[in-house]
């Protein structure tokens, strides 16, 4: 297959489509051996969802459309509402990824339909908003009115309010699709797709030379797509690869440490700073072994989230799927700010709260029989500085464990202590909630001797290996 993912706790119903017999949801994921039709270059956004918005008002609405990366490969990510056939009332979301190279394509959907009681999440929003605030111009399209209109009650920041609402359900299994799923590495050597011109430009244009063999975007009727044709062996021309428009793209991000009402968050190419507009609602999540996790290193774990700059919304998405199989989270909301800003706003106070945070997280995870690492943050393989903490035994009791390498030269508590094995030096005492909470005050210690800032570090965690 070209893309591989993650099925658990979905049924197969043939070579490429899946259910939940929970839900009723349905995964499918389709091969399609032709030029792609997308009606518009990847770097161009704007066109490309007005022209989306366009296609879908035929028959329902696009709620979300982005430029993504599946597994490393750029992927066209769209929601879509539909009426379900057959039916007067109730709706079906399609969360789709269509990933596409120069002569063929792949497309990775959800189907998610309302039951029997329909309308509730849109009559609950229209109560909070008003009525006649429930139905804007659409973001895409504002001139453009289809079958279906634009609802407030879509966004994503009325997830959490509605868990069990397939449109809920359809967003948190896309976001899961994009920390986890893999495109496979012939599929993805092919020569990229990547269109020079949109499909209808806005003026007149030259006669291109040959037209491409048209292919479907994601089906939008709520059925199952017809089952692919075996792959052909495409021989198109290759073509650049597309650049990606930045400020609309979901990115995989690494979470930092939440300091003085400010967050680091990590991409592949280096780490931003913002400003939460919640710090309490995520310091809870944070470090409490809920949120989804990116391994960086053989059984050592990172938090993750899914983040879209040009809104400011963090996704912080559950790391296991709940009794009914669903798989949630919940959204905040982040200001950008500068390293500047960020930094100036670090204080005494900051600080003490931060490692009074740490001990807290600590707790939690050695409960969990989990060690935590604060180290070098991001997506590298972590290297020093870095303090370790973990419980361990001598047979009889258990030790709370706190290793700091390099050695902390003068720093309370560890400048009595001697080093052990090279640079790193060992505090152990008798395992209690206190001695695990001390550590964060080791932590803060250790970090003030070695001249990295707080905002440069992050946590990550991994199975007590002594236990």
């Amino acid at each position: 297959m070209p893309v591989a993912f993650d099925t658990a706790g979905m049924e197969r119903h043939d070579e490429r489509t899946w259910f939940d017999p929970r839900t009723g949801d349905q995964v499918s994921l389709t091969y399609i051996g032709m030029v792609p039709d997308i009606p518009a270059p990847f770097d161009d956004l704007p066109l490309l969802r007005r022209k989306l918005a366009e296609e879908t008002a035929e028959t329902g609405s696009i709620i979300e459309a982005h430029v993504v990366r599946l597994g490393g490969v750029p992927a066209l990510f769209q929601l879509i509402k539909l009426p379900i056939p057959g039916q007067d009332t109730g709706l079906a979301f399609i969360a789709a990824f269509t990933v596409p190279r120069a002569g063929c394509s792949a497309v990775l959907r959800i189907q998610c339909a309302e039951g029997q009681m329909t309308g509730q999440r849109e009559s609950t929003v229209a109560s909070q908003v008003g009525f006649e605030n429930c139905f804007p111009p659409h973001p895409y399209a504002p001139d453009v009115r289809g079958q279906l209109p634009y609802n407030v009650a879509d966004e994503a920041s009325w997830d959490q309010q509605f868990p069990d609402h397939p449109l809920t359900r359809a967003r948190a299994w896309a976001h899961h699709m994009l920390a986890t799923a893999q495109v496979d590495p012939q599929f993805a050597a092919l020569p990229p797709y990547g269109p020079a011109t949109p499909r209808t430009p806005p003026a007149p244009a030259a006669e291109p030379a040959a037209a491409p063999s048209p292919t479907p975007s994601p089906p939008p009727e709520p059925s199952p797509s017809p089952s692919p044709s075996p792959a052909p062996s495409p021989e198109p021309s290759p073509s650049p690869e597309p650049p990606v428009q930045e400020g609309d793209v979901l990115h995989t991000v690494l979470v930092g440490l939440p300091l003085a009402g400010y967050l680091p968050l990590w991409q592949e190419n280096g780490v931003t700073y913002w400003r939460m507009g919640d710090p309490e609602a995520v310091r809870a999540r944070l470090g409490a072994g809920v949120e989804s996790r990116s391994e960086i290193d053989s059984k050592r774990f990172r938090e993750a989230a899914m983040f879209s700059p040009s809104r400011g919304t963090l996704f912080l998405m559950d790391r296991y799927r709940d009794e009914t199989g669903h798989l949630g989270g919940t959204s905040t909301q982040l200001t950008p700010a500068t390293e500047e800003e960020a930094y100036a706003a670090v204080d005494d106070k900051a600080l003490s709260e931060l490692y009074t945070w740490l001990g807290e997280v600590v707790l939690a995870a050695v409960r969990r029989s989990e060690f935590v690492a604060v180290e070098t943050g991001g997506w590298q393989i972590p290297m020093t500085p870095v303090v370790l903490v973990m419980l361990r035994t001598d047979g009889r009791e258990w030790h709370s464990v706190v290793e700091a390498s390099p050695v902390p030269e003068g720093a309370p508590v560890w400048r009595d202590q001697q080093p052990v094995e090279g640079n790193t030096q060992v505090l152990a005492s008798p395992a209690t909630d206190q001695t695990v909470r001390a550590s964060g005050l080791l932590t803060r210690f250790a970090v003030s001797t070695w001249g990295v800032h707080p905002f440069q570090l992050g946590l990550s965690f991994g199975p007590n290996p002594t236990l």
